[in-house]
């Protein structure tokens, strides 16, 4: 019989189930720590009804979590502001947050291999990034069969969980209607007054038209909820506008711009969540707004939330746990982490201080996350913020440590590594770990330094638990079209090689198969951009010169230790990271990594970097895209064009050459285990179109 609404808490259960990981507090039920009820609202059959294999139908469940957790608390106090959050009778700090899951309908077919996505800026990314043939990669609702592409995961019998996190998510317009939030508390001091402080907030703009009005949280085209400035000091509030990722700033006129709504650019209408400036913002500056704002929430309940959402999910066995199956003792027998870029750096943040570990997490897959932690666990932070050449580039997101293994900064002495944390002592708790990274995130997200010292001099050992996958040649998202940037948008895909390692990091974690091994650059694979001397690193690198394509100009995405004791941040020049970035061939494309068939025999030069165009801060290092050059056709088209790559014919001479070539790449990528049969065959099509 199929329920529209039911209430699966019975909060006895769940209070003393839920914190079966997290030491207790007291000896009243009602004020241990965890989940302390789960709401369903809705449940449906998705995908159209459509059977998937032996596994058959899907369905979804949609509802709440709520927690408690006690500011007291060892493996707490870390959360920045969580002692000055209003607290229950019990003492606890309370939170709720969104919760969604998809299983099998028949509990006997569910693989008991439970994927957990972390959530991209409210987002579900985790069906677009394993399913060939989806056409809508940000879906976060799935009524047709279509929704599923292949039904990889489906097939399979995994079943996926997502929880909010992100506490400012806000799903009013541009934003998407169905984003998943998460409430906490706003922290106050002691005596119940007003918390304020210095906020920061970063424009950069993607369109040539002039706009008049900003919302204070609007981030590359999404809305967040931001701090609002405190009323009686928004006439001290600065606005700036630089024309380069590291100023000089220039102050526009207090005069000139006001805290509003001016459509037109005339009528304003006064507004504490939004900037009007007559004059218009343009698209070739970069703007930043600093306010004293007020009411900060207590983000750093983020990765409390995810713990306790999944560690109450995978260990109680009662009616109140959604994930339960009547009969079986244990219907959870691995929980897989899953986050793509901001998603796998809150894993990666969330292990280094010490939130996560394999009482949560059996596996994590950390993919296209970089050398980068987040920006969470601070006051007035902004968890939607990451660090690009121009965007976000001095947000306090990236800094040390940037690997998993401990290392020594050389700049501040500290000593720390991304696993201390679940290593503690000799009491190993680390999950199993897969770190995948892509072409744009070395030159954007600086990963080179998840695999040197800080100073990129050396390799460091990669953990026992840990391997890391070089996907060669991809953007950040494969065909994502940026009207900012210069050239062909790169095409070449990476999902094929992940579904792989999905698979490979199942097997590692339930029954110990050895993986494949590391596939990542070292050193000697590598080049170190030379920010003090530019021809240097451009003779090093030997890019093509590719008629029609932007002429390479060496930009990366530089790090600095940034001092932000003032706003905007400033880097301290004397203490630079030592970034690196793949060698390439004589045709542009990288030589390590692991090669798609379709770059192993390559149509033309894919790269994971690309410069902006000229209206949008030009030749700077454009976000997260690549570009795609094709190859001339003919030998004739090459002399006539000047192009220095040898053309298709002179490589392979037919395309039926060309495909019998990626089929014996295919092969040997499906024997070491970095691809699929069936994805296998896909490919090998495609080499013959």
């Amino acid at each position: 019989m199929r329920r529209s609404a039911k209430l699966l808490s019975i909060a006895f259960l769940i209070l003393v189930a839920g914190c079966r990981h997290l030491p207790n507090q007291s000896h009243d039920s009602r004020c241990r720590q965890g989940i302390t009820s789960i709401n369903i609202s809705s449940e449906a059959i998705i995908l159209g009804g459509a059977s998937f294999g032996t596994v058959g139908q899907y369905e979804k469940l949609v509802g709440t979590a709520h927690g408690q957790v006690s500011p007291h608390a060892s493996f707490n106090r870390n959360v920045v502001d969580l002692d000055e959050a209003p607290r229950n009778a019990c003492g606890m700090v309370e939170y709720d947050v969104d919760l969604y899951i998809i299983r099998p309908v028949d509990p006997t077919k569910r693989s008991k291999t439970v994927l957990y996505e972390v959530l991209n800026r409210g987002r579900k990314l985790l069906l677009g990034n394993y399913y060939l043939g989806r056409q809508e990669p940000w879906l976060n609702e799935f009524p047709n069969a279509a929704d599923a592409g292949d039904g990889f995961l489906m097939r399979r019998g995994y079943t996926l969980v997502w929880s909010g996190w992100q506490g400012d998510i806000n799903n009013a317009p541009p934003n998407a209607p169905d984003v998943m939030g998460a409430r906490y508390p706003v922290a106050t001091n002691p005596d119940g007054g007003t918390i304020t402080g210095t906020v920061r907030q970063e424009w950069v703009f993607t369109a040539t038209t002039p706009r008049f009005t900003v919302p204070i949280g609007w981030d590359r085209g999404q809305v967040s909820t931001p701090p609002k400035p405190v009323p009686e000091h928004m006439a001290n509030a600065v606005l700036l506008s630089r024309q380069d990722v590291d100023g000089p700033d220039t102050v526009i006129p207090r005069d000139q711009w006001s805290f509003g709504i001016c459509t037109n650019g005339t009528t304003i209408t006064p507004s504490d969540t939004d900037v009007c400036f007559p004059s218009g913002f343009q698209s070739n500056l970069i703007y930043n707004l600093v306010y004293t704002g007020q009411n900060p929430i207590v983000h750093g309940l983020s990765f409390i939330s995810i713990r306790d959402v999944v560690s109450f999910l995978r260990s109680d066995n009662t009616s109140a746990n959604p994930l339960s199956i009547p009969g079986v003792d244990k219907a959870v027998e691995a929980v897989i982490g899953v986050g793509f870029s901001q998603s796998g750096r809150v894993l990666r943040d969330g292990l280094n201080q010490g939130f996560f570990d394999r009482n949560q997490f059996d596996g994590l897959i950390v993919s296209h996350a970089a050398a980068n932690l987040t920006y969470i666990n601070q006051r007035f932070s902004q968890p939607g913020r990451f660090s690009a050449m121009i965007e976000g580039h001095a947000y306090p997101s990236d800094q040390f440590p940037f690997s998993y293994a401990r290392q020594a900064d050389p700049y501040t002495g500290q000593t720390a590594g991304i696993l201390d944390k679940c290593l503690d002592g000799h009491d190993n708790k680390c999950p199993k770990i897969f770190h995948i990274d892509g072409a744009n995130e070395w030159w954007r997200g600086r990963a080179s330094l998840n695999h040197t010292d800080p100073l990129g001099m050396h390799d460091i050992e990669i953990p026992r638990n840990v391997r890391m996958y070089f996907i060669a040649g991809v953007q950040h998202t494969p065909k994502m079209v940026n009207p900012v940037c210069v050239g062909t948008t790169n095409p070449l895909t990476w999902h094929e090689i992940s579904r792989a390692l999905l698979t490979d990091l199942e097997a590692w974690v339930k029954s110990g198969a050895e993986p494949p091994p590391s596939v990542w650059p070292s050193i000697d694979d590598t080049v170190a951009p030379a920010t003090s001397n530019p021809e240097s690193f451009l003779g090093t690198f030997s890019f093509p010169t590719i008629p029609g394509a932007p002429v390479f100009n060496g930009d990366y995405n530089h790090l600095y230790r940034n001092d932000q004791s003032v706003q905007p941040p400033v880097h301290i020049y004397a203490n630079r990271y030592g970034v690196r970035v793949p060698k390439v061939d004589a045709d542009g494309n990288e030589i390590a990594g692991i090669h798609s068939p379709l770059l192993r025999v390559p149509k033309g030069t894919h790269t994971g970097w690309t410069l902006r165009k000229p209206a949008f801060i030009g030749n700077r290092l454009c976000q997260l895209h690549g570009e795609y050059y094709p190859f001339p056709a003919t030998a004739a088209d090459r002399i006539a064009s000047g192009d220095p790559r040898l053309s298709f014919v002179e490589r392979y001479g037919t395309v039926a050459t060309r495909q019998q070539l990626a089929a014996k790449a295919a092969a040997q990528l499906v024997a070491d285990g970095y691809l699929l049969e069936e994805d296998a065959a896909r490919l090998v099509m495609a080499a013959g179109q």
